[in-house]
């Protein structure tokens, strides 16, 4: 009979958009698709998560039309076997003229059911034409899910139904719940009359929580002292607030509207400890915590609430994922509060996607207000209020940001004073528009790695060094310290390659509220422009040339480098650039083969280009280390024309010595002329370890530190090259060894505390490395896996803690979990690829749940 039911359920819901001869019948009926309760798809999917967190149980009252209204938005979302599962559990629990609404809505997908409604009303007949008062009743009912006007609407259905049949309890109460929800933003709650009916309802039904709740907070709203009988209620609530129709959430809004929070988030971690699956529950826990961060003064520097709050909120972003954007929202503005950067990315990306106008306009509103408060920018604020405004729909928002312009208009803000400036900023290219918005994770160990190389005697690309630390600094909101970055870099560049340092300047000044500073700046990259111009709008090849750069130092998207040194090369030509291009050559093809498994860029390509930057740049130690890595990696000869190649596969043993004589000379070279110690020594350890032996990368980091003993690089390189010798050495790795390197990753962990994640994951791995210390290493592990990281790092630590689990814990079931984990974040990576190349392996070895979710994932995993 389904199949069959479905079938009709097909044909007749055509017709009944179709203009038949049916038409005229199913339009006579009362139900939902007659109600015009039309919306957008958006707007249905959020109503549909409401009904869902109702969690009707068999005492719910509107259980059935709870069941009605979901199969209605499931047939306008186009899944007609899920509406058609919804109509007929409705028919299950309905009876009577209850079942008319029922009928009516099945009535547009078979004929039976046409028949039905009419034998119904036959047994059930009204005066003249008027809908039976159930009918009335479940669209009042249906109603107050939607606009202002409807509820106001259902307040009317519900008194024509009520003069039918007064003694219907639900029915009165669900009212007065009307009236107030239209009511809801009014300062002074609703009238005294409403009240005296909220009352006389609450008493007709004392166990109706949601009622109680809302009569209360209207009590409060008139004066009366509620907070003992809140509390009371609260208790009361606490087992059943896995649903909404508990009131549980109302009773939070009243801590909230008292300024007690605190309280709220006592509530609220009481329903979780009963109910920790419910996302109802848990999304309600999260706008406590939400609120106390935002709306108390020392909210962001609470650093356990701050994380809470963001904890809690991603989650319920993951449990709802179609009607997620007012969370994903408030998540940035939870960001604002510690991470600007990311709240800002945040932002940007929400923007670029496809929305219903209402939804974008509330965007809009909310974007306008973190431009001002956060980011102090008042012209784009501007526009973004207006934007807002354009947008014909009346709401909140449009009239808050009506009132925003106002006010900034009473305080000497007008259009021509914002919009011009803030255009021709935009078409500057400099650090703050070439999209380079990253969060912290990659902010700070950018910054900490340029005062690393600045403090070389002599370093390539000083000045455009102090750019990107400057704008690294104004986007951690550290605008002061930004300006003295970018007037250093004034010092150190001439002519163009001056225009990103001014148009830095301009945007910094127009951040920072200094119109007349950043006027002028915009002045010196016009003049500078005049003097040195370009054939069309191509930009001039020191711009090029440094957005490469800071696309392989920030963004480490060298396919970009290169394609941009490229172009810079069609004009102009410097060393520093073609070393730069190399490397960006090699790491491309080094991306591709180990992340993608293919690629199309051949090795004679990069090593001719190396060969050629070599020449130019021979004092560039760090690309002879790479060059001579490359070559024995892929065992090459130690000729650097390309003649005397041998075979792949070949390695003779005056190879390997030439390469190893090689080597130790760029080694000595280093310590000898330090004057790019910073730059090249990582490279060159490598190639020490890779070409001579660990020990020899060991002696090297050491001899360094010795020249320069107050550095925290060369520490750092120390710490590195001995945690290469225990991983050599491995079970045979002395305790003094492990002891000794375990204590130098502290020290390094300490000197860097902002960028120090990856040392963190090293200090465990050594400590792992020796019985007395496993305990301790699995400590460091569930300390980081507490943490709130950026995909990148929590994927990296999701496949360094899998590998940790098995090889030193012995624990492969949960060792593939965390592989699993890992894959399953949609970021490209070395540790995806890892973690995916362990599961094809282990897939066979598990439980059988755990090899069905591995499957499943193998089976749907896409390249990204």
């Amino acid at each position: 009979m389904y199949f069959v039911c479905k079938a009709l359920l097909t044909y007749l819901f055509s017709l009944f958009h179709s203009g038949s001869s049916s038409d005229s019948a199913l339009s006579a009926l009362q139900c939902h698709f007659t109600w015009d309760l039309s919306c957008s798809d958006q707007k249905l999917l959020r109503l549909r998560d409401k009904l869902i967190d109702i969690c009707p149980s068999e005492s719910t009252p509107w259980r059935g039309q709870i069941y009605n209204l979901q199969g209605f938005f499931q047939a306008r979302l186009g899944r007609s076997s899920e509406a058609l599962t919804l109509f007929c559990s409705a028919s299950d629990v309905l009876t009577g003229p209850e079942l008319l609404v029922n009928y009516k809505r099945r009535a547009e997908q078979s004929q039976e059911y046409l028949s039905r409604v009419e034998q119904l009303s036959r047994e059930h007949p009204t005066e003249g034409d008027l809908p039976r008062p159930e009918v009335l009743a479940e669209k009042a009912w249906s109603l107050m899910k939607f606009s202002r006007e409807q509820k106001l609407e259902a307040v009317e259905l519900f008194e024509a139904a009520l003069k039918q049949e007064p003694h219907r309890v639900e029915w009165r109460s669900s009212q007065v719940l009307a009236f107030a929800n239209a009511h809801k933003h009014d300062r002074d709650g609703v009238d005294q009359e409403v009240l005296r009916k909220m009352q006389e309802a609450h008493e007709n039904d004392p166990e109706n929580l949601y009622l109680n709740a809302e009569y209360l907070i209207q009590r409060h709203r008139h004066g009366d002292l509620v907070k003992e009988e809140m509390n009371d209620l609260a208790n009361r609530i606490i087992p059943t607030a896995n649903s909404s129709y508990s009131g549980f959430k109302m009773v939070l809004r009243f801590y909230r509207q008292t300024k007690q929070e605190a309280i709220a988030i006592f509530w609220a971690e009481e329903a979780l400890k009963l109910h920790p699956d419910s996302r109802f529950v848990i999304r309600c826990a999260a706008l406590c915590y939400k609120w106390r961060v935002l709306f108390h003064k020392d909210g962001a520097s609470q650093h356990h609430l701050l994380d809470k709050a963001v904890f809690l909120l991603k989650q319920v972003i993951q449990l709802y994922p179609d009607s997620a954007l007012v969370k994903e929202m408030d998540l940035a503005d939870l960001y604002s509060k510690s991470e600007r950067s990311k709240a800002e990315e945040m932002y940007k990306s929400l923007l670029q996607k496809n929305m219903e106008p209402s939804d974008k306009q509330m965007l809009y509103n909310r974007y306008a207000k973190f431009l001002q408060y956060h980011l102090r920018n008042i012209p784009k604020c501007i526009e973004y209020h207006k934007k807002a405004i354009s947008i014909d729909h009346d709401s909140f928002f449009r009239e808050n940001s009506r009132k925003a312009i106002e006010s900034f208009q009473k305080y000497g803000w007008t259009e021509a004073e914002s919009s011009p400036l803030s255009a021709r900023l935009e078409e500057l290219q400099c650090h703050f528009t070439w999209e380079l918005n990253r969060s912290k994770a990659v902010l700070f160990p950018v910054r900490d790695r340029l005062e690393d190389l600045l403090l070389d005697q002599s370093t390539s690309w000083r000045g455009q060094m102090y750019n990107l630390q400057g704008f690294i600094q104004a986007r951690l909101g550290r605008s002061s310290e930004a300006l003295e970055l970018f007037c250093s870099a004034s010092d150190v560049l001439t002519g163009p390659e001056l225009l990103v340092n001014y148009s830095d300047l301009a945007w910094l000044h127009h951040q920072r509220e200094e119109p007349e500073q950043s006027q002028k700046y915009l002045s010196r990259v016009e003049q500078l422009s005049r003097e040195h111009p370009t054939e069309g709008d191509l930009p001039r090849p020191e711009v090029l040339a440094e957005k490469a750069w800071t696309a392989m130092e920030i963004s480490y998207d060298h396919n970009l480098a290169v394609k941009l040194f490229q172009k810079a090369f069609e004009s102009a030509e410097r060393a520093e650039w073609r070393s730069c291009y190399a490397l960006a050559l090699m790491f491309a093809h080094y991306k591709r083969k180990n992340i993608n498994r293919n690629t199309n860029l051949k090795l004679e390509d990069f090593l001719q280009e190396m060969n050629r930057a070599i020449d130019q740049d021979p004092e560039n130690l760090r690309l002879r280390a790479e060059y001579l890595k490359q070559r024995q990696q892929r065992e090459e000869t130690p000729w650097r024309g390309g003649r005397g190649r041998g075979r792949r596969g070949e390695k003779s043993t005056s190879t390997a010595a030439h390469l190893k004589q090689e080597a130790s000379a760029v080694a000595a070279q280093l310590l000898e002329k330090p004057v790019t110690l910073h730059r090249d020594i990582r490279s060159v350890l490598e190639l020490q370890r890779s070409v001579v032996s660990v020990d020899a990368a060991v002696i090297l980091a050491e001899k360094a530190l010795q020249k320069f003993p107050d550095s925290r690089y060369l520490k750092f390189c120390l710490s590195m090259s001995l945690k290469w010798k225990v991983d050599h050495q491995r079970d045979r790795a002395s305790q003094e060894l492990i002891e000794r390197t375990a204590h130098l990753l502290s020290e390094v962990i300490s000197l860097y505390p902002d960028s120090c994640f990856k040392t963190e994951i090293d200090r465990a791995n050594v400590l792992a490395k020796s019985n007395h210390s496993l305990s301790q290493a699995d400590r460091i592990y569930q300390d980081l896996l507490l943490r709130d990281l950026e995909p990148p790092s929590r994927q990296l630590l999701f496949n360094s803690y899998a590998k940790f689990l098995n090889f030193d814990m012995g624990d492969p079931h949960t060792s593939t979990q965390y592989h699993l984990r890992a894959a399953q974040i949609p970021v490209k990576s070395v540790s995806r690829s890892n973690s995916i190349d362990v599961l094809l392996k282990v897939q066979s070895s598990c439980d059988d749940a755990l090899r069905r979710e591995v499957e499943q994932f193998l089976e749907t995993v896409q390249e990204i």
